[in-house]
């Protein structure tokens, strides 16, 4: 397994040192330009206006994770969001965790930011938790 891997990135590396135009390089390095786009996000939180959106949305799974939770549960450690969890939930990626699974039904939430850029959303998911 790992002497695969070895082979596999020596192969990358040996590609991006071997590209002459810059902008070539993604499809390159995908192999195609349909697995570069497949792989790319299409949009950045950007604005101020979509991070503000995002933030909302946010704190709106937060309060829909706790809603009906006694006070006592709210404060537990072990019964909290955590920014992966939000992202998860956000981009759609199915998780074993339970704090994920409760919202693949939930269609307004589940999935409403999957073209987003996957470090955008968890880095503000990080701020706002």
């Amino acid at each position: 397994m790992y002497h695969e891997f070895s082979v596999r990135l020596n192969q990358l590396i040996n590609c991006y040192f071997s590209i002459e135009k810059e902008e070539e390089m993604e499809i390159q390095i995908a192999g195609s330009e349909q697995e570069r786009n497949e792989l790319m996000p299409l949009l950045y939180v950007s604005s101020h206006r979509e991070k503000a959106e995002l933030e909302s949305e946010i704190k709106r799974i937060l309060k829909e994770y706790h809603h009906a939770q006694t006070a006592t549960q709210v404060l537990d450690p072990n019964n909290r969001m955590k920014p992966l969890d939000v992202t998860k939930v956000l981009m759609g990626i199915r998780s074993t965790r339970e704090n994920v699974k409760r919202f693949e039904k939930d269609g307004v939430v589940w999935g409403k930011r999957n073209d987003y850029d996957y470090n955008d959303i968890l880095k503000l998911s990080e701020t706002v938790l």
